[in-house]
């Protein structure tokens, strides 16, 4: 099979390799004794550094997931005059974005047909900086109150996940344990509802053509919600597209861009797409990702520790605004991103 991100013929059906993302039980982090903690800061520290894990005992209950699913799903199902309202006047990344309106393989240098996922994004706007003219915390745009409570519940939840998460890293790498408090403190946290459908009016697709473009995330980390069943798939260090399925309970996590730079690449940001479905009987798929992209503001460079003579410093310092901007403006554009590629040879 061709693992290239472009070419042209049939969708690809699944490879039948399983990524490797080991699920871990979070519930030691939160409540265990000192060294059941350690323990599991040295679980997630291996299994990130291999790209994508999984977390159970993760505290967000599953209530409060299947409620932001269920809202999700009532708000696509609503016809195109009426989501509609939920598009920002001001242009800012907000509210719906129409399927076919993305490309995000323009985000690693390649071109493709515009990705066949749906999409509604919300951010910020329970911090003062919310809201302040910074496109980082642009104002949300809700359809009704029932589809707000639900998603922000959850929202909140993944959002403080995602903090712990941070904590955990910073023991994992050994560097002090408050340095990514520093660099969340006034983050752009944004979260992003995908509904993958397949349509008669998709005809016969080219293998090219992506529910969702191969990409890696921009920022520190991300925390997904998925339904389970196939689509999701993860580029390994062999080149090889590998399927991944969520485990009962579980939440999927994956490092981004930034802690690649940070890390110079010892925690690789992961390359992964989704596939559209085989046939127009495969019921709709849904996701919820939220991004801990971090401060806009927050400088990452290499640390430190992650530097040697026999490994030097792979990046130039940049900010996690300007870099989180210019991926997003590309995969809404379309126009291949101008900014620094962490794929580090992985590509076909």
């Amino acid at each position: 099979m061709d693992h290239s991100l472009g070419g042209v013929g049939n969708v690809p059906r699944h490879v039948g390799a399983k990524a490797h993302a080991p699920v871990i039980d979070l519930s030691l982090w939160f409540e265990g004794s000192n060294s059941e903690r350690q323990h599991t800061v040295a679980e997630v520290g291996a299994a990130v550094s291999c790209g994508f894990l999984q977390v159970i005992g993760h505290g967000i209950s599953q209530r409060v997931r299947a409620q932001a699913l269920e809202a999700m799903s009532d708000f696509f199902s609503r016809n195109e005059e009426m989501k509609q309202r939920c598009v920002p006047e001001d242009g800012t990344y907000r509210g719906w974005t129409k399927r076919k309106s993305e490309g995000f393989a323009a985000t690693l240098q390649q071109l493709t047909p515009a990705d066949l996922v749906e999409g509604f994004v919300v951010g910020a706007e329970d911090r003062e900086e919310a809201n302040d003219g910074d496109p980082a915390f642009a104002r949300n745009v809700w359809p009704d109150e029932p589809f707000r409570r639900a998603l922000w519940t959850y929202y909140q939840q993944a959002r403080a996940l995602s903090e712990q998460l941070c904590h955990i890293f910073a023991l994992a790498l050994g560097i002090e344990a408050n340095s990514f408090a520093q660099r969340i403190d006034h983050a752009n946290v944004t979260m992003r509802a995908n509904y993958y459908d397949r349509r008669v009016e998709d005809g016969e697709l080219r293998e090219a053509q992506m529910a969702l473009g191969a990409h890696s995330d921009y920022g520190i980390v991300t925390v997904l919600l998925a339904d389970p069943g196939p689509g999701l798939q993860v580029l390994n260090e062999h080149g090889t597209w590998c399927d991944l399925q969520p485990a009962d309970d579980a939440l999927i996590i994956n490092v981004g861009d930034a802690m690649a730079l940070l890390t110079n690449d010892l925690w690789p940001s992961t390359i992964h797409r989704v596939i559209p479905a085989q046939d127009l009987s495969s019921p709709p798929r849904r996701s919820i990702a939220l991004f801990q992209d971090g401060n806009p503001d927050a400088v990452i460079s290499c640390l430190p520790s992650c530097i040697s003579q026999d490994r030097p410093a792979r990046y130039q310092p940049t900010t996690l605004g300007a870099h989180v901007a210019a991926k997003v403006e590309s995969s809404r554009t379309q126009v291949l991103a101008r900014t620094q590629q962490t794929t580090a040879g992985r590509l076909a």
